[in-house]
């Protein structure tokens, strides 16, 4: 069972949905059948650096909103998170480029140590209030799962992996894909957006017995489960 999964890591919902889908991979019996891999999105291609403005004013200038309006949706989330063992402190999350850090997921194959990594990038960026597009701590980072800090300091300060990422970012057009998170199982079937445990654990059951009851039969049209997620912001194009 192949699950391809479109996040990116300053969408709490990401975070909050990746958890939730590794608990119910976790509890899935044949686990064993399922291979993840991880897609990268990029919700805002525009940044390219470390804003000068926390979460809060980010989100309200983003939606057009007052900061205090901000404040409480992040409160909101925060407290969805904690009920997933997710301490999220918007007050000192670091608004920044994802690029790097998706650089560095790309350098890994291995799918347990992609799923280390992914979420160590999202604790120093949700819990930690840390500059995910920092080299240095995406060295220490990548080094935590067998990664040199040649090869890593080589790949981001490079154009190296940008194709991979947008091909990802292409791929996902061509799914309709307007926000993340967003999983896709053996390119017929889809969930998108901070489910519930119980929701993904259903969708493995659900789809594990449509392979075995009849391998051949491919649904042309994608089942789609709308939930929690985050908004797009459209890429400009290039002259």
């Amino acid at each position: 069972m192949k699950i391809e999964v479109w996040l990116d890591f300053t969408c709490p919902f990401c975070y909050i949905a990746k958890k939730r889908f590794e608990r119910a991979t976790e509890q899935f019996e044949f686990r064993d059948v399922v291979d993840v891999t991880y897609k990268s999105y990029l919700l805002n291609p525009l940044v390219t650096k470390t804003l000068s403005m926390d979460a809060n004013q980010a989100l309200a200038l983003h939606k057009d909103i007052s900061v205090e309006e901000a404040k409480e949706i992040h409160h909101k989330i925060a407290l969805m998170a904690f009920e997933d063992e997710i301490s999220i402190n918007f007050d000192q999350v670091q608004v920044t480029s994802t690029f790097h850090a998706h650089q560095l997921l790309k350098l890994i194959s291995n799918k347990n140590e992609q799923k280390i990594l992914s979420n160590a990038i999202y604790k120093a960026y949700f819990e930690e209030g840390k500059d995910i597009s920092s080299i240095p701590l995406l060295i220490e980072l990548g080094k935590q799962v067998g990664l040199s800090s040649d090869l890593i300091k080589k790949t981001l300060t490079s154009n190296l992996k940008q194709r991979e990422i947008e091909f990802d970012n292409d791929e996902a057009i061509s799914y309709g894909i307007t926000g993340v998170p967003f999983f896709v199982i053996d390119q017929t079937y889809s969930l998108s957006g901070a489910q519930k445990t119980e929701a993904f654990l259903e969708m493995l059951y659900r789809v594990y017995k449509r392979t075995v009851d009849d391998r051949r039969i491919r649904l042309s049209k994608t089942e789609y489960c709308v939930g929690d997620d985050c908004d797009y912001v459209p890429k400009i194009k290039k002259d």
